[in-house]
């Protein structure tokens, strides 16, 4: 018989708790950014494909954090793809970009307009902590205008 590891673990609790009680009980670490977009969710992170999709209301892209762009690089279809590594070490990745407002190495900050989703298409966001992808459902903040 073989050991396994996931046997024994309490994953369900994480549906049950309240939130600040959760980034507690979480695996993994608990990261706070604000929401890149003023939408709702429309795909939810999994092991298996570790981003969110999120709709946009408008159209803007914000950072979800403050940092240095350190890439804008094209995708398969030639929309663009933009990556942030922030002051914590922390990097974002947002993709399915019609522009980018911002250039390699420029400093943004947390809030900050630095792009536009393609029309009809939502926004492909990750997280990655020490180049693994998070999940940060839980520790979206909505951004003030």
């Amino acid at each position: 018989m073989q050991w396994n590891e996931n046997v024994g673990k309490l994953t369900f609790v994480n549906s049950i708790l309240p939130a600040e009680i959760r980034e507690v009980w979480q695996e993994t670490p608990g990261i706070s950014v604000l929401s890149p977009v003023q939408g709702e969710i429309v795909h939810a992170w999994s092991q298996e494909e570790p981003y969110l999709l999120l709709n946009s209301v408008d159209g803007d892209i914000r950072a979800a954090a403050g940092g240095e762009v350190m890439a804008v690089a094209h995708g398969v279809n030639e929309e663009k793809i933009l990556r942030i590594r922030h002051w914590d070490g922390t990097e974002s990745v947002y993709g399915n970009l019609k522009q980018s407002y911002v250039d390699v190495g420029a400093e943004i900050h947390a809030g900050e307009i630095i792009g536009e989703v393609l029309d009809l298409q939502p926004l492909a966001f990750e997280m990655r902590m020490n180049g693994k992808s998070v999940d940060v459902t839980h520790g979206l903040k909505p951004f003030a205008e």
